[in-house]
């Protein structure tokens, strides 16, 4: 398996937007959204995920990538809820997606919060 970087929208715990939010009614209407748009925004199991297991996360890539799946509106209102765009560093690539990617963290992964919305 590869080790390498990815970006991931998550929490200073290290929760992902979509399992690990307040679940406030306008983090609800973006993940419905989302998940009404099955093409730009597909489950894993439709983006081509096989190797999924409990210990996997998912993220972006590319930066660009992150930033096509989420609008700059979206950001703004992840970060608003305690979610932020982070660089993770030394991770284990499980499974590169249609869309996105599936690793894991490692002992030695680093995490750095971007500014990305302005």
């Amino acid at each position: 398996m590869k080790t390498n970087k990815v970006y991931r929208v998550q929490n200073c715990d290290g929760g992902g937007c979509y399992t690990d939010s307040d679940f406030s009614d306008e983090l609800n209407e973006m993940t419905a959204k989302h998940d009404e748009d099955t093409e730009n925004h597909p489950a894993p199991g439709n983006d081509g995920e096989t190797k999924w297991d409990f210990e996997c996360l998912h993220g972006f890539e590319s930066l660009e990538s992150l930033c096509k799946w989420f609008s700059d509106t979206e950001l703004q209102l992840l970060e608003g809820h305690g979610f932020y765009v982070c660089e993770l560093r030394n991770v284990r690539i499980i499974e590169y997606l249609q869309h996105q990617v599936l690793f894991k963290r490692t002992k030695k992964t680093g995490i750095k919060i971007l500014e990305v919305v302005k």
